[in-house]
């Protein structure tokens, strides 16, 4: 790749220096930084930005310097988030792969064995190998189950609202909304029309819903941060381990 300059104070010019990224003019006096391709003129960039290893390439590689590049572990809460995130650049890596095969298919006869194919096929081997370990990242450490952390506020909440219900005011209103007459028990009392449901039902069905679903978002949020605590040094481990593994691609 072209060699990066730094120019600390710039010069006055009749050529407008403008930055790639973001447009400023750069002015006298200000510093900047420019790269020369091979082909056309130099390409600048002001203080505050630095020229990306896509601006410096002509391969199909840019997209995939660009996921490397725009990383940040750090930005992750979980194990399942920085998966993901590996999993969308490995992504982009089996893209270029393919486009590369691409290339080499549609080569002349006769020139698929040539230098320029082999090392497109070198570049495709080592893209689909870097893929596979990004999709097989695995770090040995405990992760927050959302589903289970769920199923118990759920139970949690629940059984807190019960508690908090006048339930023989919902058993009133129960009886008097029905439209026949209600079943009699061996004692020739009404059956209780709670009997048998579900703490969560009756807190939903004759209860507050809104506020049984807030509390048990919240609830799962306390759990979430809970385990992040408990588990914080694992997972500032798994990230030293998904930054080195992405930064391991060298083409």
């Amino acid at each position: 790749m072209p060699r990066v300059y730094t120019v600390q104070k710039a010069r006055a010019s009749k050529r407008v220096r403008t930055c790639r990224v973001c447009g400023h003019v750069i002015e006298p006096g200000e510093s900047y930084r420019y790269f020369e391709p091979r082909y056309g003129p130099a390409v600048m960039y002001c203080a505050e930005h630095y020229p990306k290893r896509s601006h410096m390439t002509t391969s199909k590689l840019g997209p995939v310097y660009d996921a490397q590049d725009d990383f940040d572990a750090t930005a992750y809460e979980s194990v399942e988030d920085l998966q993901s995130a590996l999993q969308e650049i490995a992504s982009t890596a089996e893209e270029v792969a393919s486009e590369y095969e691409e290339a080499i298919s549609n080569m002349p006869d006769g020139t698929e064995s040539s230098p320029v194919a082999e090392a497109m096929q070198e570049k495709i081997d080592i893209l689909q190998s870097y893929a596979q370990e990004l999709e097989s990242f695995e770090p040995d450490m405990e992760t927050f189950d959302e589903d289970d952390a769920r199923n118990t506020a759920e139970e949690e909440v629940a059984g807190e609202m019960l508690d908090e219900m006048d339930l023989d005011e919902v058993r009133n209103h129960l009886l008097i909304d029905v439209d026949e007459i209600p079943e009699l028990d061996d004692d020739g009392e009404a059956e209780d029309p709670l009997e048998g449901m579900e703490a969560k039902d009756i807190v939903t069905q004759h209860g507050d819903e809104a506020d049984y679903t807030s509390r048990v978002d919240a609830r799962v949020e306390e759990m979430r941060e809970a385990h992040a605590e408990e588990h914080g040094d694992e997972l500032d481990t798994v990230r030293d381990e998904a930054t080195e593994l992405v930064a391991g691609l060298e083409l």
